[in-house]
């Protein structure tokens, strides 16, 4: 499967020249009938719902929900507009909202301020598929338009981070993102019993997983 642009820009997903089995056919006529538009504040509400449904069942510093329920999202969009072309959402062909990938393009940082992007870094902050369109190649679709946006912002580097136990993993591991090995074993530690301490056990009290792993896509 390829991508391909419509006239307006819109990314859609386009089959080879082989023919696919069923299940490929069916994973290729979903696919089709998904684009991605940039975030508007028109649309932020759509967003919230994906966002919600994605991390509602998370909490920050072991208590706090990482939900938006007081309309943050949208004030944030409001009070910096500039953010809105760094997010895509992902909708059906009845324009529901499916998913979004938000990015901190240098010189701007993630806007939880946890990630302080280099020069010629796109730091992909936020990806989040809704369940309805989980194994349809969303998701796939959405780190495509992020590899995009980063090479038109003259990117060389696309990076992310992902808590262990994350099965989206295997997603970005198939996209080309690579592990980065640590640079020092106390520090790995720390941001370890950092991530537990803010987000907790996002996968379970019984999950053997903990703390983080940052990941990169060098992009040439």
């Amino acid at each position: 499967m390829s991508l391909s642009r419509t006239r307006s820009g819109r990314l859609h997903a386009v089959g080879s020249d082989e023919a696919p089995s069923t299940q490929e056919m069916s994973r290729e006529d979903a696919v089709n009938n998904f684009s991605l538009h940039p975030l508007t504040l028109e649309s932020i509400e759509g967003m919230t719902r994906v966002h919600n449904e994605g991390f509602g069942g998370k909490v920050c510093c072991l208590c706090c929900p990482v939900a938006d329920t007081d309309g943050s999202i949208r004030r944030y969009y409001q009070q910096h507009p500039e953010r809105l072309p760094m997010c895509a959402l992902a909708v059906d062909k009845h324009g529901t909202p499916l998913g979004y990938v938000q990015l901190a393009i240098h010189p701007m940082n993630d806007k939880d301020g946890l990630h302080t992007t280099k020069p010629g870094e796109t730091y992909v902050e936020a990806i989040s598929v809704a369940a309805a369109a989980r194994g349809m190649g969303i998701g796939k679709l959405l780190l495509q338009w992020a590899e995009d946006k980063s090479r038109e912002q003259k990117s060389t580097l696309l990076t992310l981070t992902v808590l262990n136990g994350n099965p989206a993993r295997r997603l970005y591991e198939r996209f080309g993102f690579e592990a980065k090995p640590p640079t020092d074993p106390c520090e790995e530690c720390i941001g370890s019993c950092v991530v537990c301490c803010i987000m907790g056990r996002p996968y379970g009290l019984c999950d053997p997983h903990c703390g983080a792993v940052d990941m990169q896509k060098t992009l040439v």
